[in-house]
């Protein structure tokens, strides 16, 4: 009989439990949760400010689709083999929440990045957050939480899991507005070729019209091109799904950048269609085409159209970097079965040391986590002072300093200028002035 007390004790035919991922890694979901806890509060500003731009409403499915990529990618980075499942925390796009994802057991453990790497993205990424937090910059912040997940992900498992999340990553840059406004003014140069090259085709057709600005006056109605190129803020949202599609079947970065401008392109294309057609009809028909549910039908079709175009310069792609003996295998005649090759008996190779790469210890991810932690908790202090003053500000704005019943005059004369005895009409102007009037001069 063995002896009881060395069941279960290394050297006796049981081995030893493994630490699990969170022991070793000391990145437990308490402190995975304080370090979201400190991206949370400018995050959601930011997403909140985000959903404000038409052409960012996109965000939910980009997250959605970042998701789903890292998911794909991580089912192949190698786990730690564990009794039971294990919960891989990541963070999509910093925002502030983590996505539990199931992964099945692998043979070959994980390894965590360098300590002196991971060490950098984790101070870089604090460093952005308090600038964020000092300049009360909700974009500085998205980029501080992507730096952030690019710190756990090289701490969980090095090299490997951070490649593995590199596409989710290129994607969920699509939502990040760049600086300098470079996306509005993106925007109001393709409006102003779609009008343009709309005018030339209205033109060809013999459609009478006049071309101000970016508006086409028709005889007796105005077609409004800032309502009929709404379809450019579905720019963005074809390069993203574009960009998702072909990171999800693994395409080269020369296809990426070669399909990215012609998805750019397509969607000029559909906008200038989207303008002389409704022109058109405007003219010939009166048929409108551009406001009510005509407009959101024809704009689901087009982003539909933008798709399938999509899929099919990829499957294009496909047929021209194919090699030509594929293509012409079976015009070909067989060849002749070569004779089987001598393979070599393997040598055997004596595996030397292997140096584990020198990680963070498990103690330093508690005192990151309180770190960023204490900095979502000024965030919130600092947003709640931020729009209390802001609120005051637009109280003590809105209240009239004017007696009840009170009304503006204007001299009977000014200069050589004479004041006409006509009524003031009433004039609603894009300001941010509540309520204006005009009075009229003459002279001579």
């Amino acid at each position: 009989m063995p002896d009881p007390s060395t069941i279960g004790v290394a050297g006796h035919g049981v081995e030893p439990a493994q630490p699990t991922l969170a022991e070793r890694t000391g990145l437990t979901r308490r402190n995975l949760g304080l370090l979201a806890f400190g991206f949370a509060p400018l995050l959601l500003l930011f997403f909140a400010n985000l959903w404000e731009r038409t052409y960012y409403q996109f965000f939910p499915m980009a997250l959605a689709g970042a998701g789903f990529l890292a998911w794909t990618r991580l089912k192949e980075v190698p786990r730690p083999l564990v009794s039971g499942h294990e919960f891989f925390p990541m963070a999509l796009a910093g925002a502030g929440f983590l996505a539990w994802t199931r992964l099945k057991e692998v043979p070959r453990p994980l390894v965590s990045g360098h300590a002196a790497a991971t060490a950098t993205l984790l101070a870089a990424s604090f460093g952005v957050l308090t600038t964020a937090l000092v300049f009360w910059s909700p974009w500085l912040a998205s980029l501080a939480a992507l730096l952030g997940l690019m710190a756990v992900a090289g701490w969980i498992g090095g090299s490997r899991v951070l490649r593995a999340l590199v596409p989710a990553l290129v994607l969920v840059l699509t939502i990040i507005p760049p600086p300098l406004l470079l996306d509005a003014r993106l925007m109001v140069f393709m409006r102003g070729l779609a009008v343009r090259w709309s005018s030339r085709l209205l033109d060809a057709f013999s459609v009478v019209h006049y071309l101000n600005g970016n508006v086409i006056e028709l005889p007796r109605q105005k077609l409004l091109v800032e309502e009929a190129c709404s379809g450019i803020n579905s720019v963005l949202l074809t390069l993203a799904a574009c960009l998702f599609y072909l990171l999800w079947r693994r395409r080269s970065a020369i296809r990426i950048l070669i399909c990215l401008p012609c998805a750019l392109a397509t969607v000029l294309l559909g906008n200038v269609f989207r303008i002389t057609f409704g022109a058109w009809l405007k003219f010939y028909y009166s048929i409108d085409i551009l406001s009510g549910w005509r407009h959101e039908l024809l704009g689901l079709l087009l982003v539909a159209l933008y798709m399938v175009m999509i899929l099919s310069l990829d499957e294009w792609m496909n047929f021209l970097t194919a090699p030509a003996k594929k293509r012409g295998s079976k015009s070909s005649k067989p060849a002749a079965p070569e004779a089987p090759a001598i393979v070599p008996a393997p040598v055997a190779v004596v595996p030397g040391p292997v140096r584990a790469p020198v990680c963070l210890a498990p103690r330093w991810a508690q005192v990151a986590a309180y770190a960023f932690a204490l900095l979502g908790v000024v965030e919130l202090g600092r947003g709640w002072l931020h729009y209390h003053r802001q609120h005051v500000a637009f109280v003590m704005a809105s209240k009239s300093a004017l007696r009840p019943g009170a009304t503006f005059a204007l001299p009977e004369q000014i200069g050589d200028w004479k004041r006409m005895d006509a009524a003031v009409p009433d004039k609603q102007v894009e300001t941010q002035g509540i309520y204006s009037k005009i009075w009229h001069y003459q002279r001579g």
